[in-house]
């Protein structure tokens, strides 16, 4: 994970999920951005992206993003894809402790790629 330094006391990278430690309580801005793949094959029809924070256990969807899939065409060869961005940018106040979290649903319509998913957290 690359990290400035004044980055690294305020923020910590969780080893196990998609959550982020907060070290040093304040406002933060969250820039996520997510990109989902469809395929032939695929029968989902909607898909969501969501910024949390975890205070104490208990989990607080700051905002969420619900996005429908576009209907398929029936001529759609079954390899052929289609990618979907999803791009949220949220003002949320944490306290020390406290961790923010990127969840997605479903995962498996996830786009694997380091330049199309990217998340970027900064303490104002």
């Amino acid at each position: 994970m690359k990290t400035s330094d004044a980055s690294l006391t305020a923020l910590t990278a969780s080893e196990t999920d998609s959550c982020i430690n907060v070290n040093e309580s304040g406002m933060y801005v969250v820039f996520s951005q997510i990109t989902f793949r469809f395929n032939g094959y695929s029968t989902v029809t909607d898909v969501a992206h969501s910024v949390m924070t975890i205070r104490d256990g208990e989990p607080n969807t700051v905002q969420k993003k619900m996005v429908s899939v576009p209907v398929r065409r029936p001529d759609m060869e079954k390899d052929e894809r289609t990618l979907m961005p999803s791009n949220l940018i949220v003002f949320v106040d944490v306290t020390a402790g406290d961790a923010l979290c990127i969840r997605v649903y479903p995962i498996t319509n996830i786009y694997a790629s380091n330049v199309d998913n990217a998340l970027t957290i900064l303490k104002l």
